[in-house]
């Protein structure tokens, strides 16, 4: 057997008259290499008592001789390690004491027949540290922040550890840090002074595995953005639900928030962003919106293991201006309104329209997608099985036959008098003043509502004429006050949906039964109304009962 040095401190005393002890433990590193790792631990060695190390912990360093130098192969030192637990020199316990094997993961993992029922076998008896892929890793760890900077963004590049010439990738990246050839240069050794350093920037890999955190780097390059679009490839939602998501991220979110790494993301982030938001004076629903879009794909980021918490859960708070009450429209303004209509020359064409979205508590896309074939006027009946949106799709901005918003939007509503009335006043106009429908759109024809030119009206246009009609009302108003000697009673802004409002507003007036009332709106009360959530089915004998 080859001699063998026993490099230790264990005995130096600052005096003659210090008293020597024997530790309780003594713990030998055997290495696989002759310089970078021999300089590290006899520095680590020679600052023991610096690092706080227990005082009855001996560390030795068993640096190799004439032909055991070169012993390099896991196998052999493995067997080195065996062997030296005999060798009287230096006294290994072997209830107490410890051999601590060094070598480099990379090379020998895929050289070694058998390396991991090797690894399994050597640890029976011994520590084996194995720096994988090598020992230049361990030492870039000695560094603050290099998990952040170094490791996590070049992890796969570190993983395959690919030759440049003669230098690995770990190798280039550590001679970077460092400015120091470790395998030339003893002053490597001093970053032992760092090791508790190491040891946390250590944690935060052990952390990642122990988490089940996907390293992979090309998830690690995951941005908002592409994570976004994960997640919308997994949701089975309308087109037209899909485009309205795509349009509010494309406009706020994509070029802010989405570009920011997935795993840089922090919850700071999402409150400054909402915050601008704010500042800029969106509504609290409408920054809700955006929650509901960032929320649940951050969600999934945690379950497929990329990130731990969700840092935009529980952000939301009260951002934004409070959402402007819809109020809908008293008895005696819709009763005024309507008479006004009525009696004018420009906006009389109008008047089956309105009767009807107020009569029958119909959505906007609801009423201009109604064709003939939906209304059953021998039954007096309106057959609810589809809508109009408005959208831009393959084809630019256009009109898509839709389903329903919600399931319950499937629905046959009964018609009271004034809707029935209003339904055969307006067959009458289209056909005095030609506004037939000329187009189909998907599986639907025959509209009800048309422009001039045949199509069906647009959102916009209704909610233009409505916004026409009421300054024409008011207007005219402002001047009988003027002439009467008193105050002006305005109508309020009115639109589409505050005309359905309206409608639902006059059914709880008239003490319809909360179940008749979701049925006729074809959704779930949530807010608003004082409506019951059992949405168990009214019959259409209950509807004409209550209506």
């Amino acid at each position: 057997m080859a001699p063998v040095r026993s490099y230790t401190n264990w005995n130096s005393r600052t005096t003659d008259e210090e008293e020597q002890i024997e530790p309780y433990r003594k713990y030998f590193f055997i290495c696989e290499g002759a310089n970078t790792e021999t300089w590290y631990f006899k520095k680590l060695i020679d600052i023991r008592k610096e690092l706080n190390i227990h005082p009855l912990i001996d560390i030795r360093l068993l640096e190799k001789t004439e032909g055991d130098r070169d012993i390099s192969f896991p196998r052999r030192l493995i067997e080195f390690a065996e062997n030296q637990k005999e060798n009287p020199e230096i006294a290994f316990d072997k209830e107490r004491d410890k051999m601590i094997v060094v070598f480099d993961g990379d090379i020998f993992e895929e050289k070694v027949l058998d390396y991991d029922e090797l690894v399994a076998e050597g640890e029976k008896k011994n520590i084996l540290a194995v720096s994988n892929p090598a020992f230049e890793l361990f030492l870039l760890l000695h560094y603050e922040n290099s998990y952040e900077d170094d490791i996590e963004p070049n992890a796969e590049q570190i993983i395959q550890n690919e030759k440049d010439g003669h230098q690995t990738f770990i190798y280039k990246l550590l001679l970077a840090r460092t400015g120091i050839n470790p395998k030339k240069n003893s002053a490597i050794g001093e970053l032992a002074k760092n090791i508790e350093i190491a040891i946390e920037q250590e944690k935060k890999i052990n952390k990642d595995i122990d988490d089940q955190l996907i390293t992979d780097t090309s998830v690690k390059k995951l941005t908002v953005n592409g994570l976004f679009e994960r997640y919308m490839a997994t949701k089975n939602i309308r087109e037209k639900t899909k485009k309205d998501y795509w349009r509010t991220w494309n406009y706020r979110i994509k070029n802010t928030l989405g570009n920011i790494r997935v795993v840089d993301f922090k919850t700071s982030h999402v409150r400054t962003f909402f915050s601008g938001l704010s500042d800029e004076g969106l509504a609290h629903s409408t920054i809700k919106s955006m929650y509901a879009l960032l929320n649940p794909a951050f969600n999934m980021a945690v379950e497929d293991g990329i990130i731990r918490k969700n840092p935009v859960t529980g952000t939301l708070g009260d951002y934004g201006a409070a959402a402007k009450e819809k109020e809908a429209l008293t008895l005696e303004q819709q009763e005024k309104l309507l008479k006004f209509v009525e009696n004018s020359k420009v906006y009389k064409p109008h008047l089956p329209m309105m009767q009807i979205m107020f009569g029958a508590c119909l959505r906007i896309s609801e009423t201009i997608g109604l064709t003939w074939s939906d209304v059953d006027m021998k039954n007096r009946e309106i057959h609810v099985n589809g809508q109009l949106v408005y959208y831009e799709g393959e084809e630019g901005y256009c009109f898509h036959d839709s389903e329903t918003k919600t399931d319950a939007g499937i629905r046959t509503i009964p018609m009271t008098q004034t809707v029935y009335d209003a339904f055969r006043k307006q067959k009458e106009l289209n056909l005095m003043l030609g506004l037939q429908s000329n187009v189909e759109i998907g599986k639907r024809s025959g509209f009800i509502f048309n422009t001039k030119h045949g199509r069906p009206i647009m959102p916009a246009g209704v909610n233009s004429f409505l916004k026409n009609i009421v300054n024409a009302y008011n207007k005219r108003e402002t001047i009988l006050a003027e002439n009467e000697n008193r105050e002006p009673e305005l109508m309020p802004h009115i639109s589409a949906h505050i005309l359905r409002h309206t409608g639902c507003t006059r059914l709880g007036e008239n003490n319809v039964n909360p179940k008749v009332m979701q049925y006729v709106m074809g959704c779930w009360m949530s807010g608003g109304h004082p409506l019951s959530t059992d949405h168990s089915g009214a019959k259409t004998t209950l509807m004409r009962r209550s209506l």
